[in-house]
């Protein structure tokens, strides 16, 4: 889709958006200026996209995302006709978390995880905040740009462990954590511990149960209202060497080298884990973007795929939004309206 994006001042928009940037950045404003800027001086780009094997897609190159602040807010400043709006999941990965614990407790009786330390998290109004000053990353009296600092560590250890980081030495989480608190690491790393330590059981219980069921090689099929399997895995035997294929809600099929007596290595469990939930969440996105050309009441339309989430001309109804979780299996996840 053609996307818009810059309000400027007919060719002169380059050397504008140039100046906000200095010299050196001259190129990556002129990378979202290379298309054609109409008679109202706005300029129109299409994106391109390159695709995870989970899934998502991002952006090649700097992209909008990925580019500095100052070049982004003059890239989205137009006209309120446009009607440009900004939406992300609320908290999608542990939403995804939690549905496929619950999935798996459909599935096999036996697998009996406690999700309330998630549950919780998720009623929380501004969790990361509360819990960030738990961990005892920010406090009473800083200024805004270190409360952002802080709690942007703090989502950083958090989907660290999601993604399949360790609360440990030379591990990404531990890593920015050190650069954060480089005097203070041990009793930061300690509270930070203490925080997300029910979250850590609970991930490390589900990917050993990950770990052992798939291997079965059974395709399980947990149908939603509209969607097929939301987790799928075969076992598939190649000359020397056994492969294990796991299907996500995508559709989007990863295979893993199964060992000399048919085990996923330990190593895999996270990568099957992350697999899985990116592959929730890219559905959710991709669901919304398709569903305004299958329901013509659904008047708004998806120009931009940021991760988990969009940017629209138009705003998104309830409705839309429902349907995209329930063919996504992600019952129960937020859509938060976000500044541009």
């Amino acid at each position: 889709f053609p996307t818009v994006f810059t309000k400027g001042h007919g060719t002169k928009a380059p050397s504008r958006i140039g100046r906000l940037l200095g010299s050196k950045n001259q190129g990556i404003a002129q990378r979202f200026l290379t298309g054609e800027i109409d008679e109202d001086g706005v300029g129109f780009y299409s994106p391109r996209y390159e695709i995870a094997t989970s899934g998502r897609i991002f952006e090649q190159g700097v992209g909008v995302q990925g580019c500095p602040r100052e070049l982004r807010k003059a890239l989205l400043e137009l006209p309120p006709e446009y009607d440009l709006q900004h939406y992300d999941i609320v908290s999608s990965q542990l939403v995804c978390l939690l549905q496929q614990i619950r999935l798996a407790k459909r599935l096999d009786a036996r697998f009996n995880v406690s999700t309330k330390w998630i549950e919780k998290y998720l009623t929380i109004d501004k969790a990361k905040r509360l819990l960030a000053t738990e961990a005892g990353l920010i406090h009473a009296g800083m200024n805004e740009e270190e409360l952002e600092k802080g709690t942007g560590i703090w989502k950083k250890c958090l989907y660290g462990l999601l993604f399949g980081s360790k609360l440990e030495e030379d591990w990404g989480a531990w890593k920015a954590l050190r650069d954060y608190a480089p005097n203070n690491l041990e009793q930061t790393l300690a509270q930070v511990k203490k925080v997300l330590g029910p979250l850590e059981r609970i991930l490390n219980k589900w990917r050993n149960w990950l770990a052992r069921h798939l291997v079965k090689g059974e395709t399980w099929e947990e149908e939603s209202r509209f969607h097929g399997p939301l987790l799928g895995a075969r076992k598939v035997k190649r000359p020397g060497e056994h492969i294990l294929k796991v299907s996500n809600a995508c559709g989007c099929i990863r295979e893993f080298r199964l060992d000399s007596k048919g085990r996923l290595p330990k190593t895999a469990g996270r990568k099957v884990a992350a697999h899985i939930i990116q592959g929730m969440e890219s559905a959710a996105i991709h669901w919304l973007t398709i569903l305004p050309t299958m329901r013509p009441q659904f008047n708004y339309r998806v120009i931009a795929n940021i991760h988990d989430g969009v940017i629209t001309l138009g705003e998104i109804p309830k409705e839309a939004w429902s349907e995209a979780c329930h063919r996504a299996g992600l019952e129960g996840a937020g859509l938060e309206h976000k500044a541009l």
